[in-house]
């Protein structure tokens, strides 16, 4: 299975959201949510989180979430 990451920390980095608190209340996404995603425990994603997170940031999916393409060769 291909190594996915959420780039969470660098998409808060660029839009001055300095703690998961703030992040938190920003989106209304829990506490325990966020950092899953962020320490990579978790194995799937509603797609609501990815928006509400999309819409935060000003982003597209594509900028939040990367697939490392080395493991999907492998």
């Amino acid at each position: 299975m291909p190594n996915v990451d959420i780039k969470i920390w660098e998409q808060m980095g660029k839009n001055n959201i300095r703690t998961i608190e703030e992040l938190h209340q920003i989106t209304g996404l829990s506490r325990t949510t966020i950092s899953r995603l962020i320490n990579g425990n978790k194995k799937s994603i509603r797609v609501e989180t990815l928006i509400k997170l999309c819409q935060t940031f000003k982003c597209e999916i594509g900028e939040l979430v990367v697939i490392d393409k080395e493991k999907i060769q492998a």
